[in-house]
């Protein structure tokens, strides 16, 4: 909610930056075979996207913030859908100049 945040600003990050990420398949140390699919704190920290990861008392990229990279998501569809959109108008364009329907 509005009523618990202040200094609210547009998110700026993107497709460019879901683009630098590499998803991975991983087991955890403890866990046996279960396979897990996520990223590696430290390629996220790497990636400049600090906002998603947790760091030890060490200062060390720990975890992630997973829930939070909903923002990142949603970013890189408006992204895409405003390219989606401009690619449509550019091929409209040339349709009609070229006399195609």
């Amino acid at each position: 909610s509005r009523r618990y945040k202040h200094d609210i600003q547009d998110y700026t990050r993107g497709i460019s930056d879901v683009m630098a990420l590499r998803p991975v398949f991983y087991k955890g140390n403890n866990d046996g075979a279960k396979q897990y699919a996520g990223l590696i704190a430290e390629e996220v920290d790497e990636a400049g996207l600090v906002e998603f990861v947790q760091y030890d008392n060490q200062n060390q990229p720990d975890s992630l913030y997973y829930s939070n990279m909903v923002a990142l998501s949603f970013k890189a569809l408006q992204d895409l859908k405003h390219e989606n959109d401009s690619l449509r108008e550019e091929i409209a364009a040339i349709k009609s100049h070229v006399g195609m329907q």
